[in-house]
């Protein structure tokens, strides 16, 4: 017998174990990052500005800010920004939320102003009335 017979199942074992190694490590690195809604780099930026949380840095698609919990680390996975702060679930989780409140707001006023734009452009004024949940009610006025 050949010392073929022997390596080529050998060889193909060996593949599939580091197969299974980088699955099993891409499981782990996937639950230990909460996902977010958060799409767009620029964004998650004015999201964390608007927490007050200044000190961060950008690298590719890899952003990094410093919160009173610890480093927060956003990556980017396909459509949307994982966040993670190191061994810290819980703050993470809360971390997220506020993040997606902030960037909720950010595009509410956001649209406001472009609804606002277009008023003016048709010869009218936007009253903009702000209910106590933080929702806004727009009425067009004529001016």
């Amino acid at each position: 017998m050949s010392l073929e017979v022997f390596l080529i199942p050998a060889g193909i074992m060996a593949v599939r174990a580091a197969q299974e190694l980088h699955n099993a490590k891409n499981r782990q690195y996937e639950q230990a990052f909460e996902s977010t809604r958060i799409q767009d780099q620029q964004l998650l930026i004015e999201g964390l500005d608007a927490l007050g949380i200044t000190e961060h840095q950008v690298q590719g698609e890899l952003v990094t800010a410093q919160t009173q919990a610890g480093e927060a680390v956003f990556v980017r996975e396909s459509d949307r920004y994982l966040a993670q702060i190191r061994n810290e679930q819980e703050a993470t989780g809360a971390l997220v939320q506020q993040l997606h409140s902030a960037v909720g707001q950010i595009l509410q006023r956001r649209n406001v102003e472009k609804v606002q734009a277009q008023a003016r452009t048709m010869g009218m004024r936007l009253m903009e009335q702000r209910a106590v949940d933080g929702s806004v009610q727009l009425v067009f006025e004529e001016a």
